[in-house]
């Protein structure tokens, strides 16, 4: 796992956020998310990890053939933007560690 950046860097992308026993938002409460993306000018986009939704790909997109991607299962990624759903990729690369790739569209992430 990365080091957090220092006091004034500029970017928490690639870090795991792991929520305070005490966090009572329930939107948060027992999260886990990781940040994709952050910068100073155009904040964060993250996921929440841990928050399986019991569906399916095949039960929530129905206007695309899916092929591989019918039982893939669908997460709760957190309370922005709840009437979209993100195809991501997760890539490891050494010496960088874990990145999210959330710009992912059907056809790419079904093949």
């Amino acid at each position: 796992m990365r080091e957090l950046p220092q006091e004034g860097a500029e970017s928490y992308a690639g870090s795991l956020l792991v929520a305070h026993p005490s966090m009572l938002d329930p939107n948060f409460r027992r999260a886990v998310l990781f940040i994709s993306a952050h910068t100073a000018d155009e904040g964060a986009l993250g996921v929440i990890l841990n928050r399986p939704l019991e569906k399916k790909v095949s039960e929530v997109v129905s206007e695309t053939p899916l092929n591989a991607l019918e039982k893939v299962p669908v997460f709760f990624g957190g309370p922005v933007g709840r009437d979209r759903l993100i195809f991501a990729s997760l890539e490891w690369k050494t010496g960088e560690g874990l990145r999210l790739n959330h710009n992912v569209d059907v056809e790419e992430a079904n093949e």
